[in-house]
């Protein structure tokens, strides 16, 4: 009688461990967030939401045109950032603040992303020569630009294999757990 309940307790043991060892390790989200500036361009944001709240801003792409004080117009493919990770204040407030210096392009992204939708300015400045050599200004003036929110799906860490959390047992003849080896270790 003991031995049947002492199998019963470790059979439960091992069901109550492998369940717990099978959850996910996070539960973190990447969210994208697609829609356009005032000038009808595209803007997209890649938001990683941890299991733990905090979101940070992971990719971001805005295409824009800019007009110079000659009059003369370019379409720009866009300024963007892949990989890096900016963390996104309380109210899901951002701004990347790019400068070339002396003379290159200024560059501010601003914007706040809420659960549903996100929104913004951008704006960006450089030095241009005419075509007989005087100085101007290009500029976008100040842009906005709003996205919805278009999907989610489970974040996977780019440091790890596709087969981290995944923890092995092996039981013993007599139901008893003898290793737990996890693929993270």
């Amino acid at each position: 009688m003991r031995t049947v309940a002492r199998r019963s307790a470790v059979v439960a043991l091992t069901a109550g461990l492998v369940l717990i060892l099978a959850l996910p390790a996070s539960a973190a989200q990447r969210i994208t967030y697609r829609g356009e500036t005032s000038q009808a361009e595209l803007v997209r944001l890649k938001i990683l939401q941890r299991d733990n709240g905090l979101r940070f801003l992971t990719d971001y792409s805005i295409l824009f045109t800019m007009t110079c004080e000659d009059g003369s117009t370019g379409r720009w493919r866009g300024l963007g950032s892949r990989g890096g990770l900016q963390r996104l204040g309380e109210g899901g407030e951002f701004q990347v603040v790019l400068r070339d210096e002396p003379s290159g392009p200024s560059f501010h992204f601003a914007g706040s992303v809420r659960f549903g939708s996100a929104e913004g300015t951008l704006e960006v400045n450089y030095a241009s020569l005419t075509e007989d050599d005087q100085a101007q200004l290009c500029t976008t003036g100040v842009v906005d630009w709003s996205a919805d929110r278009r999907r989610s799906h489970p974040a996977r860490s780019s440091r790890t294999s596709p087969a981290e959390g995944v923890t092995f047992l092996e039981i013993g003849r007599r139901g008893e757990l003898v290793e737990a080896v996890s693929s993270a270790e």
